[in-house]
């Protein structure tokens, strides 16, 4: 690890990462410390690959920039390092990664961007190289985020995955959310005498009565006003506006506590959908299609064209349709199969008028769910009364008149 590596991860600077992350990061530093060798991967964190649409294989940004037989390619950036300004021997920092992602956007090659996540997050200062990269890409190409499976996207890793036009996760259980801001760092009281008998002596010119007042203040009288109210508060402010106004959907949640979820609960907040790495590839190059296409001629636009000649004139608007269809129907079919345990007669019938789910509809499919689970605990709770001469009826049929009105409630018309 290089020393502005561990100066930009370990100093006394504001983060955005997850509780589950940093204990690792401090750990690294530690065997750092104590001598132990530190592994260098094979290939560095945090680094662009490219899909070959036609063999799909991957291959790195420099083999896909030299190689003139690969035809059409998807950027794919893998995002599972920790979120850095500049990078090390372990990782590449968002300002080489961001260059990078710039350069090949250039390329008419490549169709999209994939921002492949698995990171809890890091540095508050390089969120935003990134966003500004993604926001420039998108003015041409599609960029869409993707948490792998078993991965997390924390803090900083989810503010950047903010910026895309759409956030899958491949597995329910990955964490999302964690956004707020934080700091961790060690020190000494000024002008204090050590173990050995030895001073440590912090002195500041006469007129720097504020300089570092924020840590001073917090390591020898146990004040911390000035680091939360002058330094978090104002950098986690900004970092929570920016995923907002990224994030419009976000607006009026509880986001920004610094809650995380599972990928299954926050779907329609944190994350639009639980899709494959193959789903979102098409979905990139369905998007790539619709901004291709939106640049027709439209000399022709008052003929109509039968769907053969529309597939013969223009086989990859032809080809992004099919696909759009295919896509919007797998997504509304599982939209409604969520709620098959409810009223499985009604979800068949929904499914085959073609019809998108209406709120209404699925109000009334939770209404269902929510009578369903209290039916069943009512039910499993105790044995039934001992009714004997003396017991009156009205105790006996309590349970019996809960039940009726939940099946009642279960029977609400779709």
């Amino acid at each position: 690890m290089n020393y502005g590596l561990a100066k930009e991860i370990y100093g006394l600077n504001p983060w955005s990462v997850d509780a589950k992350t940093l204990p690792a990061m401090l750990q690294i530093l530690s065997n750092s410390k104590s001598g132990q060798k530190l592994e260098i991967p094979e290939k560095k964190y945090n680094s662009i690959s490219v899909l070959d649409l036609k063999s799909y294989s991957m291959m790195t940004d420099s083999e896909f920039e030299s190689n003139n037989n690969v035809q059409n390619g998807i950027a794919i950036i893998d995002l599972d390092g920790p979120i850095t300004v500049g990078g090390g021997m372990s990782s590449y920092g968002m300002t080489e990664l961001s260059d990078n992602m710039l350069s090949l956007s250039d390329d008419n090659r490549v169709k999209g961007f994939i921002i492949h996540t698995n990171s809890g997050g890091g540095s508050s200062a390089a969120v935003e190289i990134m966003v500004d990269a993604i926001n420039e890409v998108k003015k041409n190409k599609p960029v869409y985020g993707l948490i792998k499976k078993g991965g997390m996207a924390a803090s900083a890793a989810y503010g950047i995955l903010s910026a895309t036009q759409k956030i899958f996760a491949i597995s329910e259980m990955s964490i999302v959310g964690s956004c707020g801001t934080m700091i961790q760092f060690e020190g000494v009281k000024a002008n204090k005498e050590n173990i050995e008998g030895e001073i440590e002596i912090r002195l500041y010119a006469t007129k720097s009565i504020k300089k570092n007042i924020g840590f001073e203040e917090a390591l020898n009288n146990g004040n911390y006003t000035y680091l939360v109210d002058d330094l978090l508060n104002p950098v986690n402010e900004y970092f929570l506006a920016m995923i907002e106004s990224n994030r419009p959907i976000l607006k009026g949640t509880d986001f920004s506590d610094g809650h995380d979820s599972f990928a299954k609960d926050c779907i329609g907040t944190f994350i639009d959908g639980i899709s494959t790495f193959n789903e979102v590839v098409d979905m990139v190059l369905l998007e790539s299609n619709k901004n291709n296409n939106s640049n027709l001629s439209l000399t022709n636009s008052t003929k109509k064209m039968t769907k053969e000649e529309i597939k013969q004139a223009h086989p990859d608007l032809y080809s992004g349709i099919i696909s759009e269809g295919i896509i919007a129907e797998r997504e509304r079919v599982k939209s409604l199969l969520v709620y098959v345990d409810a009223d499985q007669k009604a979800v068949v019938e929904a499914i085959n008028s073609g019809a998108e789910i209406s709120p209404s509809q699925r109000e009334a499919f939770m209404v269902k769910m929510n009578a369903s689970t209290m039916l069943a605990n009512l039910k499993s709770d105790g044995s039934a009364p001992l009714i004997t001469a003396e017991t009156p009826s009205v105790i006996a049929t309590e349970s019996t008149v809960k039940e009726k009105e939940i099946e009642s409630a279960m029977n609400f018309k779709l």
